[in-house]
């Protein structure tokens, strides 16, 4: 199973795609919103959102994505983002991964990606 990954693509920038401000360093940066919905049975190691970081340049092997912010609308767990493998995982508790297998499909996670437009 996989999370569901909905880009908030209504409004102004379709899902960031355009550039928000310019940075000091004068590279444009920009932010995408979505929202990540579990599934029913939560994967070891938490779910895949590398998708996050094709949103936004690269300058050579660096990511343009610079931090994520992430929180749980029901407020059962605590969410925790792994940036070196591109995961969010769930937390039932400080430094306690949720099981695997376990039914999440009622979790939604909004998170707000920025980074340096593409």
């Amino acid at each position: 199973m996989a999370a569901t990954l909905t880009y908030d693509s209504t409004g102004p920038g379709e899902a960031g795609r355009h550039a928000m401000f310019a940075a000091a360093v004068g590279r444009p940066l920009q932010a995408v919103a979505l929202a990540v919905t579990g599934d029913t049975s939560y994967p070891t190691g938490g779910y895949d959102i590398s998708d996050v970081w094709k949103k936004f340049a690269t300058a050579g092997a660096a990511s343009g994505l610079l931090h994520l912010l992430a929180h749980d609308r029901g407020g059962a767990h605590i969410v925790a983002i792994d940036y070196v493998n591109k995961k969010l995982k769930l937390m039932s508790a400080p430094g306690t991964e949720v099981v695997a297998a376990t039914n999440v499909s009622t979790t939604v996670v909004d998170l707000l990606a920025l980074g340096y437009a593409g």
